[in-house]
């Protein structure tokens, strides 16, 4: 049915959304989904950066005035309040407006997200969100306009728009994964997350388990996640010197295979605040509580080898949470823009 649209076609997989992105001034760096800490666009600096999404029209109608809502949310196990950065508007979020959109037209919504406001290594958000110099979030986004019926403004709720959040089932809306850095930000193993309780009135006690799985095949979801990567991975119809079927490396010109780890990792652990080291956690979280959390380990010296990694969160028997996280393994060279590789 033709209506306003963030996904006009599903994105697979769903929390990849091209229609969301961040635009940055030249000289830093101009991955989309990397937003830069501490970006000062205050004179003479020039420097700019906004989280932008691109809304569409395939009616045959024009809306005057249309809104996008915003939202941006700490990785972590499951949603709690305290993880939507008030830089984007806390748990309310921002609303972009004032915008009309033709039919068959898409047009931009972009909202400043930057040292103005507060998106910066010394704001309290940073110093009780992140660990370290980076932190994985989720963005997310929803148009609409109050003569477009299929379309319907997400309310606000101290909680969190949670459930609401129907990014597969509603082309309204739209979630992008993206990872804020510092300026300069050097590479880090250790991959930041959050271990959370979503029951904002009482406290909850969960186990915590990391593993490294040994997936046979992957999914078509995930050979398109990791072909987003970068311009030197490419989906495939061959498997390339018996690699991982759907996918191959290409740099300069040479084809490269994209290999399952052979042997899993002997020293995974999650390092969480005030619990420590281990593959297994017992953890008691706070009403709405998150708990900043690293996933470690020792990455052998290999090249283009794929592991999935996956922590599981239960309470009495029951999974109640979790995240999957894929970690490739690949030369330094090849993780630079490519402005810089040039």
């Amino acid at each position: 049915m033709a209506s306003l649209y963030l996904n006009q076609v599903a994105p697979n997989p769903a929390w990849l959304s091209p229609a969301l992105s961040v635009v940055k001034s030249a000289g830093l760096n101009q991955d989309g989904r990397t937003p830069i800490l501490d970006v000062d666009p205050v004179l003479p600096s020039t420097e700019f950066q906004r989280l932008q999404a691109m809304a569409g029209n395939d009616t045959t109608l024009t809306y005057p005035n249309v809104r996008v809502q915003l939202w941006a949310l700490a990785f972590a196990t499951a949603a709690a309040p305290s993880l939507y950065l008030n830089s984007m508007g806390g748990t309310q979020g921002v609303t972009i407006s004032g915008i009309a959109i033709g039919p068959g037209k898409v047009e931009p919504f972009s909202r400043a997200w930057d040292k103005t406001t507060g998106l910066t290594s010394t704001a309290q958000e940073i110093t009780t969100h992140f660990v370290g110099d980076e932190v994985h979030c989720c963005i997310y986004g929803n148009v609409y306009h109050p003569n477009e019926p299929t379309s319907a403004p997400i309310p606000n709720d101290p909680n969190g728009p949670g459930s609401l959040l129907d990014v597969t089932g509603n082309r309204h809306r739209a979630q992008c994964n993206m990872t804020i850095k510092l300026h300069d930000a050097g590479d880090d193993l250790g991959f930041r997350m959050y271990a959370a309780n979503p029951d904002p009135d009482g406290d909850q006690v969960f186990i915590l388990r990391i593993e490294e799985l040994q997936p046979r095949e992957l999914q078509e979801w995930e050979l398109d996640e990791l072909a987003a990567l970068g311009p030197w991975i490419r989906r495939t119809q061959k498997a390339p010197g018996g690699g991982i079927p759907g996918l191959e490396v290409v740099v300069d010109g040479e084809q490269y295979p994209v290999n399952l780890a052979r042997e899993p990792l002997k020293d995974l652990e999650m390092d969480i605040r005030e619990a420590g080291g281990g593959p297994e956690h017992k953890l008691e979280l706070g009403a709405g509580e998150a708990r900043p959390m690293q996933l470690n380990a020792r990455i052998p010296d290999e090249r283009f080898v794929l592991r999935t990694l996956e922590v599981t969160q239960t309470q009495d028997d029951r999974t109640v949470g979790g995240a999957r996280v894929m970690v490739m393994t690949v030369p330094e060279e090849l993780r630079k823009p490519p402005a810089e590789r040039d």
